[in-house]
């Protein structure tokens, strides 16, 4: 997870505020980088969700839906196997496998990404591009 001294950036993904912000990593090495996935996804543990074959992963918390916190902001992004639960910070990784600044564009994710607010037991608000939006219900119809 080391950034290797050269500055990176990230995209957090922000269901609750429907909003997707670039934002830079200030510190240097593996630990500040773990404080810094903790801070911006607010939980202790992570967990990589890939979306692409670039290495681009949203990390998100690993125990979202086990930790008591409620279960109703999600977003999706083109490409993710399911729904995240709370919010995500997207990064790329190198060959070596480091984090790195993700090789996606602000641009390409909000235009691939949906938000999901479960309103009541059956009723949820989809926030995304039309073409995603069937897709993503059908997620939550299951």
């Amino acid at each position: 997870m080391s950034n290797r001294n050269r500055p990176i950036h990230g995209f957090l993904v922000d269901p609750y505020a429907q909003k997707i912000t670039r934002v830079e990593f200030p510190g240097f090495g593996t630990r500040d980088m773990l404080n810094w996935m903790y801070q911006m996804t607010d939980c202790t543990i992570v967990e990589a969700s890939y979306f692409d074959e670039n290495g681009d992963a949203a990390f998100v918390d690993e125990e979202g839906l086990i930790n008591g916190k409620p279960l109703t902001h999600f977003f999706y992004i083109e490409g993710m196997s399911s729904p995240c639960l709370g919010k995500g910070l997207v990064l790329g990784c190198d060959d070596a496998g480091n984090s790195v600044s993700p090789r996606c564009t602000l641009e390409w994710l909000q235009s691939n990404t949906a938000f999901v607010e479960r309103l009541m037991p059956g009723v949820i608000a989809v926030a995304s591009p039309i073409s995603m939006a069937d897709r993503v219900r059908g997620m939550f119809a299951r």
